[in-house]
């Protein structure tokens, strides 16, 4: 059997639900995989995988750890209890090693923190830890790893990464939302390459960084309350104050969001064996590894956060969008237009929309005089009229709906979710509210990530 990855995400008013082998095209080298681990000595370090996950009944252990483990009577005695307001993963840690208290920083026991753990040793086993210590200690390892190395990650994205904006910018940019859409940035990766039937990873990936990514979001849809924790309902407010949009604006910082989800893994044991419970932790790629450099395609981590950001500027700067219904041919959307190599964004001379209101009313481009400016979403295939609603200048191009929805395709912003995500957001009344919804199932909707207004 292929270890399969359900995947359900909210786009539009389209529900996505699909059921992909791992990697796609890679099924049978992990299908030859596991197979071969089936009926394997899991007594060593050295054979860790997923198979011995649950022919060691790691789930079952660590319950039944927990229910023979219970807080200390006292502050002398710690060699078979848990001190009072000890993490449960720093007292599993201290057992496994046979440690007190004071070694704590010495050998890195609390793992709450980003940085703060130290991988166990691969082999041989330190005397006296059982193989059973030793894959929840790796899994510990291995959560810690990726969520800092994830934090680091971004962090040094927004050290360096300022929004080129290209636009007249005004008004203020809420950096707890940017904060909130930044920190989302490995689900968002995924979300932004789905097609209506099957999700791609992103081109450019390694297996073992595929692996890890898809890891990470069959994670998050077994422990939806690690979800809500890091991003809904209410995110951790942001120590930053608003921040004025300007070409020079800076990500913010997404250490606290993903901070509150490593903390809840790694004190509330019911949490861990819900996120673990795949046991794709149990892995031989070290996750440390698995987030290179600032390259591309991991640049597109900070693609949620682009566009948030580009869906404030061009809200505050007067261009909104007009829904026309859909049109499930691209092809027969197409006809009679200009478009760009992706074939979404389109120019035309005909002018598509109806509307009943003269605040937004369809506006010609100024490329010519009679061009119009749409796009379709491969997504939905709802189709969308991209408008400026202001006094349009010739000598002035960030008032040309055209030049700027261009603009815009290429910066990294998601159109599915500009457009899509804000007409969704605008008719089910959530629009000005959070960014991220966790449905109940652990998906996650990011149609709020888009503050474009959308008239229907």
């Amino acid at each position: 059997m292929i270890w399969q990855l359900a995947l359900s995400v909210t786009i539009g008013s389209a529900w996505i639900s699909t059921t992909a082998a791992l990697i796609p095209g890679t099924s049978g080298k992990f299908l030859e995989e596991r197979t071969e681990l089936v009926g394997a000595e899991c007594t060593s370090p050295t054979n860790i995988s997923v198979t011995c996950w649950y022919q060691l009944e790691i789930p079952a252990y660590l319950t039944q750890w927990a229910a023979t483990h219970p807080t200390c009577a006292s502050a002398t005695n710690e060699t078979d209890c848990c001190i009072s307001g000890e993490p449960w993963s720093t007292c599993f840690m201290r057992l496994a090693y046979a440690f007190n208290s004071s070694h704590y920083a010495v050998y890195g026991l609390n793992c709450t923190g980003f940085g703060a753990c130290q991988e166990p040793p691969l082999a041989p086993l330190p005397s006296g830890i059982t193989i059973e210590e030793f894959y929840v200690l790796n899994t510990i390892y291995a959560i810690n790893a990726l969520f800092s190395e994830l934090n680091n990650w971004l962090l040094s994205v927004a050290n360096a990464g300022k929004f080129l904006l290209g636009l007249e910018e005004t008004g203020t940019l809420n950096t707890t939302k940017l904060s909130t859409a930044f920190s989302a940035g490995l689900p968002f990766l995924a979300y932004t390459t789905f097609s209506p039937d099957i999700p791609q990873p992103p081109a450019g990936l390694t297996i073992p960084q595929q692996f890890v990514l898809q890891t990470f979001l069959e994670s998050l849809l077994t422990a939806p309350e690690v979800s809500t924790a890091i991003w809904a309902p209410n995110p951790p407010p942001s120590s930053n104050p608003p921040t004025t949009l300007s070409t020079n604006t800076a990500l913010p910082s997404p250490s606290e969001p993903l901070s509150t989800g490593l903390k809840l893994l790694l004190t509330s044991l019911t949490s861990f064996q819900d996120f673990t419970s795949s046991g794709s932790w149990s892995t031989a790629y070290p996750a440390a590894s698995l987030l290179p450099n600032i390259t591309t395609p991991w640049l597109a981590l900070a693609n949620g956060a682009t566009t948030y950001a580009y869906s404030t500027v061009l809200k505050k700067n007067k261009f909104s969008a007009i829904s026309l219904g859909t049109e499930q041919d691209q092809t027969l959307y197409q006809q009679n237009k200009t478009c760009t190599a992706a074939g979404y964004v389109c120019t035309s001379t005909t002018n598509l929309a109806v509307t009943t209101t003269t605040t937004y009313a369809a506006v010609p481009d100024i490329v010519t005089v009679q061009n119009y400016t749409y796009y379709w979403s491969p997504v939905t295939h709802r189709q969308y009229q991209f408008i400026y609603n202001g006094t349009q200048s010739a000598s002035n191009a960030k008032t040309d709906p055209w030049t700027v929805l261009q603009a815009v395709e290429t910066s990294g912003t998601s159109l599915p979710v500009l457009f899509d995500g804000a007409y969704t957001c605008i008719a089910e009344g959530r629009a000005g509210g959070e960014v991220i919804v966790v449905e109940e199932d652990g998906a996650l909707d990011f149609s709020c990530f888009s503050e474009l207004f959308v008239e229907f």
